[in-house]
C-alpha cells in the first residue's frame, strides 16, 4: 500500500481598490413661460317673462286596515298556491293528530292506574271488605258524636238565654195631649 501526500495551494485573492473620478454633466431643464390667450366670456342678462301654469295637487291620505294572516315562515318560495294550501292543511291535521295522541296517552295512563287498582282488589277481596267495614263503623261513630254535639249546643243556647217580660207603658205629655185636641177640633 502506497501513501501519497499532496500539497494543494489555494490561490489567494488580493483586493486592490483604485479610485477614479468620473465627471458627470447634468443638464438642467429650464421652463420657459408660454403665453396663453384666454377668452373671458361676457354674460349679458335680460329679464324675460315666462307664463307658468301652476297646478296644486292636495295629498289625500287614505288609511285602510289590512287584515292579513301571519304565517310561521315568511320565506319566498317557488311553490304554487295548491302546494302551499296542501302544506298548511297537512300541518293542521298533523297538529290535530298530535293533540289526539296526547289525549289518548293520558287516557291510557288513567286506564292503567284503574287496572292496577282492580288487580289489587282482586288479590285480597277479604282485606278490602274488612277495610270498608271498619271505615263505615268509624263514619257512623263520628256522625253520632256530631249529633250529640249539636244537641248539647242547642241545650247550652237555650239555657244561656234569659227571657224577661217587660211591661210597656205609654206616657203622654201635656203638650202632646193639647196638640191632639187642637188637631181634632180643626177637623
Amino acid at each position: 500500500m502506497v501513501e501519497l501526500t499532496k500539497k494543494i495551494d489555494k490561490p489567494q485573492f488580493k483586493q486592490s481598490i483604485q479610485e477614479n473620478r468620473i465627471q458627470k454633466f447634468v443638464d438642467r431643464k429650464v421652463e420657459m413661460p408660454v403665453e396663453k390667450y384666454v377668452e373671458v366670456p361676457q354674460v349679458r342678462e335680460k329679464n324675460k317673462v315666462f307664463q307658468v301654469e301652476t297646478k296644486i295637487q292636495k295629498a289625500v291620505n287614505i288609511q285602510k286596515t289590512n287584515v292579513k294572516q301571519l304565517r310561521k315562515s315568511t320565506r319566498r318560495s317557488n311553490l304554487s298556491k295548491t302546494q302551499q294550501q296542501t302544506y298548511h292543511s297537512l300541518g293542521e291535521t298533523l297538529n290535530r293528530y298530535k293533540i289526539d295522541n296526547i289525549k289518548l296517552s293520558l287516557e291510557i295512563k288513567a286506564l292503567e292506574s284503574q287496572i292496577s287498582e282492580y288487580s289489587k282488589i282482586t288479590q285480597n277481596p277479604d282485606q278490602l271488605r274488612r277495610e270498608n267495614s271498619s271505615m263505615t263503623a268509624q263514619i257512623e261513630s263520628i256522625e253520632k258524636q256530631l249529633a250529640n254535639l249539636k244537641r248539647d249546643n242547642v241545650q247550652l243556647e237555650s239555657s244561656s238565654r234569659m227571657t224577661k217580660t217587660t211591661q210597656e207603658v205609654q206616657v203622654w205629655s201635656q203638650q202632646d195631649v193639647a196638640k191632639l185636641q187642637s188637631d181634632v177640633s180643626t177637623l
